[in-house]
């Protein structure tokens, strides 16, 4: 029903209605040359005006349908020369489009019970600058009733489902927080679907004061959908904040009796796999394998470093250390390297060997070589056990860097 209003959204005022003096609302001029009102949608029943009046008396604030008008042309045309403050102060000369004979019930009523404040204001949605066929549009039910497709019997079911339809809608806008029911669809566009509030609509064909519990269960599932999409969507640019290349996204957590961690699967073709991998360079041992590449030549300071950060990126620890094992000339390198990326510090020292014991009771080493330590934890400081070396441990001699 409302679908064919969606175009004529920028010629209203407001997304909202807007309470308004009863002196600024009128009906539209006669416009043509027998005697009607183009712009005006009324049922010809003249008697309406005194069954709404009774219906009024008896209750001053029931539940009635906001009015449709728009601003005198003469005035304002389009949205952007309407001042709100001076339309809900009354200023402007607003043509009611449908609704007339509540709004004249409600104007007699002003004059009869000067008393009564309620009489004396109403609620209106207010349009600018509507053609004759635009303002014909904004109140297809009315059109329909006055041009004989419906009855004012079968117009009362529809009626009734509207007001249900605001009813539920503004019980869950105040109970999620929106703003307006357009920022409610924005934040939850699955839950605001008719599809899946039509379910309540029995809870509301009556105007009740409190939120039934079925509704507020609702609405709570609402919020935790939200919460947890909106967590989830905070990982994802947290992930992709500190791992641009998109090389921590989609890992799996693992859990079990003694152990825990996270692996990352993936799906691709065998023969792509080198394209989804990225290259970690290790260092030279320090020996000539047979079958080495390059193991010779000196590895720089950037490469280094390179390959530290690219240890960081794949691994899941909170904590660990690095070892780097180099010859003399690429030990200030290799130090350096180490102190700018490991963030608790980096200890220099001499790897031996396990001593060879002879029969003479002398202690040979085997070999050594020079050996730097790097630390590094989420915490940023050392801990204990991130330097332990058992008896049976290879011997390390350090000293602090």
């Amino acid at each position: 029903m409302w679908s064919r209003l969606v175009s004529l959204n920028v010629k209203k005022v407001n997304e909202d209605i807007l309470s308004l003096p009863m002196s600024c609302m009128i009906r539209p001029p006669i416009d043509t040359p027998d005697g009607r009102r183009s712009r005006e949608v009324r049922f010809p029943a003249e008697y309406h005006v005194r069954v709404h009046m009774g219906s009024m008396e008896r209750a001053p604030y029931g539940d009635h349908l906001p009015y449709v008008g728009m601003i005198d042309p003469a005035v304002c045309t389009v949205v952007d020369q309407v001042d709100v403050q001076k339309l809900r102060s009354g200023s402007y000369t607003i043509w009611i489009l449908g609704g007339s004979h509540c709004r004249e019930a409600r104007s007699c009523l002003m004059v009869k019970h000067p008393q009564v404040d309620f009489y004396k204001r109403y609620v209106c949605y207010v349009y600018v600058g509507l053609t004759v066929e635009e303002s014909l549009l904004v109140i297809p039910i009315l059109t329909e009733v006055k041009s004989g497709v419906l009855s004012l019997d079968e117009m009362n079911p529809k009626f009734t489902l509207l007001k249900v339809r605001q009813r539920i809608a503004t019980a869950f806008v105040e109970g999620v927080g929106a703003d307006s029911w357009e920022v409610a669809k924005e934040e939850f566009p699955v839950h605001t679907r008719e599809a899946m509030l039509s379910q309540y609509y029995k809870l509301y064909e009556r105007n009740v004061k409190e939120t039934p519990l079925a509704m507020q269960l609702y609405i709570a599932k609402a919020l935790n959908y939200r919460d947890r999409l909106q967590h989830s969507q905070q990982e994802e640019q947290t992930a992709a904040t500190h791992d641009p290349k998109g090389l921590l996204t989609n890992w799996t957590a693992f859990e079990g009796e003694g152990y825990k961690g996270a692996v990352k699967v993936a799906y691709c073709n065998m023969l792509q796999l080198p394209e989804k991998m990225e290259d970690i360079m290790d260092f030279p041992c320090g020996y000539n394998t047979e079958g080495s590449v390059d193991d010779e030549e000196r590895f720089s300071k950037p490469q280094i470093e390179g390959s530290i950060e690219s240890f960081k990126k794949i691994t899941c620890a909170s904590y660990w250390v690095i070892a780097g094992f180099c010859s003399s000339d690429m030990l200030t390198d290799v130090q350096s390297a180490f102190s700018t990326v490991c963030n608790c510090g980096v200890e220099v020292g001499i790897w031996v060997a396990p001593n060879i014991s002879t029969s003479a009771g002398l202690k040979l080493t085997n070999c050594w070589q020079h050996c730097v330590l790097g630390f590094h934890s989420q915490s940023g400081s050392r801990e204990p056990f991130q330097f332990q070396f058992s008896d049976s441990d290879t011997r390390m001699t350090c000293w602090s860097h």
